[in-house]
């Protein structure tokens, strides 16, 4: 099967500091035992020692938990009883699965952020679905939709009263996850263009886990995240969707971009090996694959 591979709120008004950053071109490879037992989007842990290594007959795939509870637990598993063929997953971040894959101890990464401009520049990489960014907000927030332009501002940090927007009289309570700092990541690439920084007001926090629990904690709280970690918290009625351009987001309104705040998921890669990969992302690309992966995230068909 021929592939083309693409190579290549402020709770009140507090001001943070930008968090301390480190970049994966200087990081020592993860440990993978570890890995399979954690759950980041960005690594913010200390170097640690690899304890595992590649089998020619296993696949391995390392990197974000977006990938691991996104879609790809779910999908290894159904490709394990199809195929008979063995895949690990494990998690970490981003960082994790960039640098897994450059010491050989994956065959895949996961990197939820664009390429461009990153570490991961100019790798070999395979885009294989759509993340849904969401506005998530306290469920007393008194604002159900915000024109682009509206968020942007919001965002940006020049509107800072939910009255501004058609809301109660109420400060913003802007919270940010800084996601993978060394990368300019997708909701902020798309919101705010080239400028690298968010609102100078917003309140900033080191997790995910962190970020939603913060948003559902102050009541007029907002920030943004992805659908596949938001969805329990929504689902508990924690938190509360806010749409824009008055459309929510879907899968089906992805698809038929009606909603446009989505960002790429990228399969990474050394080099490709096509007996371990081959039937991998056959079975990826596959009609019960893409039904695994458009549960949560928006499928994308295989490039030939």
């Amino acid at each position: 099967m021929k592939r083309r591979i693409v190579i290549g709120a402020a709770l009140g008004a507090v001001t943070t500091t930008a968090m301390a950053r480190w970049s994966t071109r200087h990081r020592a490879p993860p440990d993978i035992e570890a890995l399979a037992h954690e759950s980041r989007c960005s690594a913010d842990l200390p170097p640690r020692l690899i304890r595992a290594s590649l089998s020619n007959q296993r696949l391995v795939f390392a990197g974000t938990r977006l990938f691991k509870e996104g879609f790809l637990d779910d999908l290894g598993a159904a490709y394990q009883r199809e195929t008979n063929r063995e895949i690990e997953i494990l998690g970490g971040g981003c960082d994790d699965g960039l640098a897994a894959v450059r010491a050989k101890q994956a065959s895949i990464g996961g990197l939820c952020c664009p390429l461009t401009g990153g570490p991961a520049n100019g790798m070999q990489h395979i885009t294989v679905a759509q993340d849904l960014k969401v506005i998530v907000a306290h469920p007393e927030v008194s604002v159900e939709n915000l024109s682009w332009k509206q968020l942007t501002g919001l965002l940006a940090g020049s509107i800072r009263n939910w009255r501004t927007v058609g809301g109660r009289d109420q400060p913003v309570a802007l919270v940010l996850h800084d996601h993978c700092p060394d990368y300019l990541e997708p909701a902020r690439r798309m919101l705010l263009g080239d400028r690298l920084d968010w609102s100078r007001d917003a309140l900033y926090v080191k997790t995910d886990q962190k970020h939603l629990d913060t948003v559902a904690r102050f009541e007029s709280a907002v920030g943004v995240n992805s659908w596949i970690l938001a969805e329990p918290y929504v689902r508990a009625g924690r938190l509360k969707l806010i749409a824009v351009d008055a459309v929510l987001p879907s899968v089906a309104n992805a698809a038929r971009k009606r909603y446009r705040l989505v960002g790429p998921m990228n399969m990474i890669f050394e080099s490709w090996n096509e007996p371990l990969m081959g039937p991998f992302f056959a079975f990826l690309f596959s009609a019960a694959g893409r039904s695994i992966i458009g549960r949560r995230l928006m499928p994308i068909a295989e490039s030939r």
